[in-house]
C-alpha cells in the first residue's frame, strides 16, 4: 500500500505529537510537553525508523512546492486523497483553494486575483519573508516581476497542479486541484517539538530544531535581525511561515495563548475567562441537542444565549 491516506505507526506518532501538545495548553502539565516532544523525535530521529518509519525533509522549498504539497513525498506523513464525487466539499478539504488561481490554473486571468477570498498583497510576503529565504519565491510566483506586480497582490504558487474537465465542444473548467491535501509533515514535527521545548526551557534544543527549518529555506540562523527576541514568538511565527496556507495557524494561535494579537476582528476584546469558557471554539449546533437531549452549550455561547 502506497497511499499516505489510511493510519499508520508514523500517522498515529505525529497524531499523537499534536494531541499531547494540544492537552498541554488545556490541561497546563509538562508532562504533556514531554509527550509531544517524545512522538515527534520518533518521526525526527534515525533511531526511531524501525518503530515509525522512515521520514525526511525535502532538498528545499522548491520542492516543498512541486513534491510535498503534490501527494506521496517522503516529508509528508499523512495526507488526504479528494473524492471528486464530492466536489462541494472541495473549500474544506483544501483551505488553500479560495486563493489558488493564475499561473496555476490556466483558464483564469491573472486580474481575476483581485476577487479571490483572503488575498495577500505583495508588501504583505516581502514582510513576512526576509531577503534570502527561499520560501518567498517558491511559495508565491514572479514576485518581482512588473508583470506580475499590476494587481499589487502576490500570486500563491504553493500548490501547482490543476485538473480540468472539458465538453464535446472543447470548453475547458477548472474542475478541482490536482494534489492530495497533507495533513502532517516533517517540518511541522520539527516545529512542532521546537515549541513544546521552549515550553520545557530547553532553549537550545528549541533553537536547534528552528533552525534545522531555517537552513533549509536558506534563511538567517535565529537570531536574525528580523526576529523578535522572544524564542516562543519566533517559533510561532516560522510556524506561520513554513506551513502557510496549510490549515495550521489558527490552531497555533490558540495553542500559544496569542489570540489577543494575532487573530483580527473582536477576537482582542475577548477576557482570558471569556477564553477558558469556550470562546475560541465554535457553539454546539442545534442538531446536536436534536438528536441527544443531555447536551448542553458551552458556557461561552450559554451566556450569550437567551
Amino acid at each position: 500500500m502506497t497511499s499516505k491516506q489510511y493510519g499508520c505507526k508514523g500517522s498515529a506518532a505525529a497524531l499523537l505529537a499534536h494531541l499531547y501538545a494540544w492537552k498541554a495548553h488545556v490541561v497546563g502539565g509538562q508532562e504533556d510537553l514531554k509527550e509531544s516532544e517524545k512522538w515527534a523525535s520518533k518521526l525526527i530521529e534515525e533511531k526511531y525508523r524501525d518503530e515509525v518509519g522512515v521520514y525526511t525533509l525535502a532538498a528545499n522549498p522548491e520542492e516543498v512546492c512541486s513534491e510535498v504539497m503534490h501527494r506521496k513525498s517522503a516529508e509528508s506523513i499523512f495526507e488526504l486523497e479528494i473524492n471528486y464525487q464530492d466536489i462541494s466539499s472541495y473549500f474544506t478539504f483544501l483551505p488553500a483553494y479560495s486563493m489558488i488561481g493564475a499561473p496555476v490554473v490556466k483558464t483564469e486571468e491573472k486580474m481575476k486575483i483581485k476577487s479571490k477570498d483572503l488575498g495577500i498583497t505583495i508588501a504583505g510576503v516581502n514582510s513576512l519573508f526576509p531577503v534570502g529565504d527561499a520560501r518567498r519565491e517558491a511559495y508565491f510566483y514572479k514576485l518581482d516581476d512588473p508583470e506580475w506586480q499590476e494587481a499589487g497582490l502576490a500570486y500563491l504558487y504553493k500548490w501547482r497542479y490543476a485538473r480540468y474537465g472539458s465538453s464535446v465542444a472543447g470548453e475547458v473548467w477548472l474542475s478541482g486541484m490536482d494534489v492530495n491535501r497533507v495533513i502532517f509533515r516533517l517540518a511541522d514535527m520539527y516545529l512542532l517539538r521546537a515549541e513544546c521545548r521552549v515550553k520545557m526551557d530547553d532553549r537550545t534544543g528549541a533553537e536547534a530544531d528552528l533552525n534545522v527549518i531555517r537552513q533549509r529555506a536558506g534563511a538567517e540562523m535565529w537570531p536574525a535581525k528580523n526576529d523578535s527576541g522572544d524564542l516562543k514568538y519566533d517559533i510561532f511565527r516560522e510556524r506561520e511561515k513554513e506551513l502557510l496556507y496549510e490549515g495550521h495557524r489558527y490552531y497555533d494561535v490558540v495553542r500559544n495563548g496569542y489570540w489577543k494579537t494575532e487573530l483580527q476582528g473582536n477576537f482582542s476584546e475577548l477576557s482570558v475567562d471569556d477564553v477558558k469558557d469556550g470562546a475560541l471554539y465554535m457553539p454546539v449546533p442545534q442538531t446536536a441537542f436534536s438528536q441527544n437531549d443531555l447536551m448542553i452549550q458551552n458556557a461561552f455561547w450559554a451566556s450569550k444565549m437567551k
